[in-house]
C-alpha cells in the first residue's frame, strides 16, 4: 500500500470532519450545536449566496437571506444532530427574533466554516472581472469563438 493511500484512508475515514460547538442560546433557553460548513454544503451555501446578490445586493432581502440561511445551516440539535430549521421557517424566524441574535449565530457558524466574508467579495470581483474579459468574437471562417484575457 502507497503512503498516499494510506494518507487518503486515514483522511477519509476521521469520524469528524466539520468543526463544530454547543453554544447556549439564553433567548431560547438551550443549548444548539452548531456545526461548520461540509464541503458539499458550502459549495450549495455559495451557490445560493451568488443568486441572491444577484437578485437582492444591497437590500434588506440580501441579509435577510444570507443570515437565516447560515443558521439554518450551521444550528443542529445536540443530541440528534439534525437541523433544527427548514428553509419554510425563514419568514417567521426573521420577523420574530432578535437580530442580533440572528447576527450573532450567522457569525458563529461563518467562524466554524472558515467563511471570510472579504474572501467571499474578492471571489465575487474575480467572477464580474472574468464575465468582463471574456470576449465573443468571429473568427475568419464564420465560427463563433471565446476567449479571455484572464486565465
Amino acid at each position: 500500500m502507497s503512503n498516499a493511500t494510506k494518507l487518503r484512508e486515514k483522511i477519509l475515514s476521521r469520524a469528524k470532519k466539520q468543526k463544530e460547538k454547543i453554544v447556549h442560546i439564553p433567548e431560547w433557553d438551550m443549548d444548539v450545536l452548531l456545526i461548520g460548513l461540509s464541503g458539499t454544503v458550502r459549495g450549495d451555501y455559495f451557490a445560493f449566496v451568488a443568486d441572491v446578490t444577484e437578485k437582492h445586493s444591497g437590500t434588506g432581502e440580501f441579509f435577510k437571506r444570507v443570515w437565516f440561511e447560515q443558521v439554518r445551516l450551521g444550528c443542529h440539535d445536540p443530541e440528534s444532530r439534525e437541523p433544527i430549521f427548514q428553509p419554510a421557517d425563514r419568514d417567521m424566524f426573521m420577523s420574530d427574533e432578535d437580530g442580533a441574535l440572528i447576527e450573532t449565530l450567522s457569525a458563529m457558524v461563518r467562524e466554524l466554516s472558515g467563511i471570510n466574508l472579504d474572501v467571499l467579495e474578492e471571489a465575487k470581483k474575480k467572477l464580474h472581472s472574468h464575465e468582463s474579459d471574456t470576449a465573443i468574437t468571429n473568427s475568419e471562417n464564420g465560427t463563433t469563438q471565446e476567449t479571455s484575457t484572464n486565465c
